[in-house]
């Protein structure tokens, strides 16, 4: 599993704490676990029992909170692009200086 998409499953998974009775448990599993599987498959199921959800009240509130985390993720990963090319600038220039010596 993709580091994000375990991330993203651990947010959710904090964000269903209050409204799901085993939300706590499978996430110290997914936190815990070394087997990526066992993630795929969690996830696999919220997504289905989100599609159950018969309350459009309780559908929204979930809808809302998803597109929260999936902005922060966005966010998170814009974050790490950024770091990601001014390591690469500093490394270039670092190199640069080398060769020059």
């Amino acid at each position: 599993m993709h580091p994000n998409k375990k991330q993203a499953l651990i947010e959710i998974l904090e964000k269903l704490k209050g409204h799901r009775e085993l939300a706590e448990g499978f996430l110290i599993l997914v936190k815990e676990a070394q087997d990526d599987r066992l993630a795929d498959d969690l996830l696999n199921l919220i997504y289905d029992q989100m599609k159950k959800i018969e309350n459009r009240e309780k559908q929204k509130r979930i809808y809302e909170q998803l597109k929260v985390i999936k902005q922060h993720n966005l966010e998170m990963e814009k974050d790490r692009k950024e770091a990601e090319s001014l390591l690469d600038s500093l490394l270039s220039t670092l190199e640069k200086e080398c060769q020059q010596r």
